[in-house]
């Protein structure tokens, strides 16, 4: 809450911020919504392919809030934003999910996971890998 001085009157504003319920189920659709997409797909990305124009999109139906993040390979250890090992951008908006790499990889084959949890519960994965030299 925050109060304001206004004509000598104070004025408090309040500003509430709710999210809906963790998701508990979740389809995710290619880009066009004609078919689903199975859990633990593989994204593969070639060794120069970066940024948006490569990005790959998909649809999310899901049953309430999802949150995506970016695990080591295989397992549920989450890489932070400036991990120098977190090398594909993830993120949902409106209903979409949006994975690419960020940069060109001129070293050996890189493999990382997107995940989309429903609160603490993972509900999909894709296993996401860009090509080496």
């Amino acid at each position: 809450l925050s109060a304001e001085q206004y004509n000598d009157s104070n004025i408090i504003s309040a500003t509430i911020i709710q999210t809906g319920p963790d998701a508990t189920t979740l389809t995710v659709w290619d880009s066009g919504w004609n078919n689903i997409i199975p859990n633990n797909t593989v994204l593969s990305f070639g060794k120069d392919e970066t940024g948006n124009d490569f990005a790959k999109e998909f649809g999310l139906d899901a049953s309430g809030e999802l949150i995506v993040k970016t695990c080591l390979a295989g397992t549920s250890t989450v890489l932070d934003d400036n991990d120098a090992s977190h090398w594909p951008r993830a993120g949902q908006s409106q209903g979409a999910l949006i994975v690419s790499p960020i940069s060109v990889n001129s070293g050996a084959e890189r493999n990382l996971d997107v995940v989309l949890y429903g609160g603490t519960t993972e509900l999909f994965r894709f296993k996401v890998i860009q090509a080496g030299n």
